[in-house]
């Protein structure tokens, strides 16, 4: 069985795990270049002003061609304090926020230096929670034609045909599509596994 490729995000979009759920054998890109402007270091969660961008700043800036892999966070801007008091604000009043408050709170308060390990770390605690049975390796070096292939999307948001679920401000801002799992997660907690497994059967993302 091939492996598909996936690149690692920071706590991705609910698209990325329904992705996951359809293959049973996945390889993680650990050579690629940084891809600019995209969700390796960025995430989208919900305001009372709509979908909220929270990106995580990286030395050396945009203009700096580097191996993602050896990609370091800018930890003079205090990011992590300004994504987890977005967070709080956002969810606090969620069903489940305070369920997964404790554990997630060493995320945003201890200090991060990769990029890259911060993202497999929290993502490896994001399937935990999911419930998600995912066997993944890394690529052993970089291949632009490799297939099956899931580098290359999720550069923007995207305005997708998911179903639509319980969110905090959805009565001022109307249901959000496209947002990080965090908002599935602390909308639904453990019922997040059965609404990702359900979306599945509607058809491919």
């Amino acid at each position: 069985m091939k492996k598909v490729v996936f690149p690692v995000l920071y706590a991705a979009p609910i698209r990325y795990f329904l992705l996951l759920l359809q293959d049973n054998e996945i390889a993680f890109e650990k050579h690629e270049n940084f891809v600019k402007s995209s969700f390796r270091n960025r995430t989208y969660v919900a305001s009372p002003n709509g979908a909220l961008r929270l990106t995580i700043p990286i030395k050396g800036g945009k203009s700096k061609h580097q191996k993602y892999f050896d990609l370091l966070i800018d930890n003079t801007q205090e990011w992590q304090k300004n994504h987890w008091q977005s967070l709080t604000t956002a969810y606090r009043s969620s069903a489940y926020f305070e369920y997964y408050e404790d554990d997630l709170y060493m995320f945003y308060h201890e200090t991060a230096n990769s990029l890259f390990e911060f993202n497999m770390k929290l993502f490896e605690w994001l399937i935990r929670q999911l419930d998600f049975d995912v066997n993944f390796t890394y690529t052993d070096v970089y291949n632009e034609e490799i297939e099956p292939d899931h580098r290359k999307q999720f550069k923007t948001p995207v305005s997708d045909s998911l179903p639509p679920y319980y969110q905090v401000f959805e009565k001022k801002t109307a249901f959000i599509p496209g947002l990080s799992i965090y908002d599935l997660l602390f909308n639904l907690g453990p019922e997040a596994h059965s609404y990702l497994k359900n979306a599945c059967f509607i058809g491919k993302p």
